[in-house]
């Protein structure tokens, strides 16, 4: 798949340069041979896209900001990417309010390893730990950290600190996936269902536990094809794409939404929905001029009653009622 790389021109003001820049280098660590990590980054991100060759999304451009470190700009979506293998990716979204960012550090006991920068958008970190490479692909909605398990000898746990808000807690939906809340029981983001895929593209196990504030990635790998790749995808919000497109009787509105939102107990049914529900008015309000009021009461049934699909399809040409109206309609109701 040919992936388009974005970048906004009021970031790329403020940025070094037009194009990918040297990684910065940790206090301490080793600065090695440009040309030669450079290739080696290369094939870290040719191997995870032998076995994920279509993530969905398209990447986000990462730079080096004055001061700052690496950075990429995605919809609606700032990522603060790791410097180092020992360092935090953070997931913050513009027009969050006080909500706090999404923030986790790459697995526990990884070696310093400075980040290296593939043409394609990749940020990897060779050798961070034994037999495994790290990497961090920023993403328009999202960031995907990969560990690329390279022999039956790499480690087959790998535990990711997350920085959960004071007073908040992990919690674990019925598919695997984590949802990081806060205080007041709100969302701030998310990691997916856990997946993994040998070198031939087969799945391999893999799962989630949590414990305390990490979130402890289990990969069975030791009869599979290496190299392994284990993927988690976190997200900082739960809308993931939102268009119109005539579908049956009419025009559609078609939602996609994050799998840690959909699935999740505590996510569901009351504050998660509004607050999912503000972040689709944010980002698209502009494409909802009518009939909010039966859209929304769509939206929350569909967050109550089909959790397992995907997108959801709303549709204004239909009749405003009552919430419990709309699910008696099972999230359909007639033309107004």
């Amino acid at each position: 798949m040919v992936k388009r790389l974005l970048g906004s021109a009021a970031g790329a003001a403020v940025l070094f340069g037009s194009g990918l820049v040297p990684p910065a280098q940790a206090a301490g660590a080793p600065t090695g041979r440009p040309d030669g990590a450079a290739a080696k980054a290369m094939r870290i991100a040719e191997r995870i896209d032998k076995v994920f060759p279509d993530s969905g999304q398209e990447f986000a451009r990462a730079r080096t900001q004055a001061g700052q470190g690496l950075a990429a700009s995605g919809h609606h979506l700032r990522i603060d990417l790791p410097d180092t293998s020992r360092d935090s990716l953070r997931l913050a979204r513009s027009g969050a309010g006080d909500r706090a960012p999404l923030s986790l550090s790459l697995p526990k006991g990884a070696a310093q390893r400075p980040a290296q920068l593939a043409k394609d958008g990749t940020v990897a970190y060779p050798d961070a730990l034994p037999h495994t490479d790290l990497a961090v692909r920023p993403m328009e909605r999202s960031a995907r950290v990969q560990a690329v398990l390279n022999g039956a000898a790499a480690p087959s746990e790998f535990t990711y600190p997350v920085d959960v808000p004071k007073g908040g807690r992990l919690s674990q939906g019925k598919d695997g996936s984590v949802a990081v809340m806060d205080a007041r029981g709100n969302p701030v983001g998310g990691i997916d269902a856990p997946t993994a895929r040998d070198a031939n593209g087969k799945a391999v196990p893999a799962s989630y536990r949590i414990e305390g504030n990490s979130v402890v990635q289990t990969v069975r790998h030791d009869t599979a094809a290496h190299p392994v790749v284990a993927d988690a995808q976190a997200s900082g919000g739960a809308i993931l794409s939102a268009r119109w497109a005539v579908r049956g009787d009419g025009p559609s509105f078609y939602v996609a939404t994050a799998h840690w939102f959909r699935h999740n107990q505590l996510v569901r049914p009351n504050i998660g929905t509004g607050i999912a529900w503000t972040e689709l008015l944010q980002e698209y309000g502009h494409l909802i001029p009518h009939n909010r009021g039966g859209l929304y009461d769509q939206f929350a049934c569909h967050h109550q009653f089909a959790q397992g699909n995907p997108v959801w399809h709303l549709e204004d040409w239909r009749r405003d009622g009552s919430y419990p109206w709309t699910v008696w309609w099972e999230c359909n109701p007639p033309r107004a």
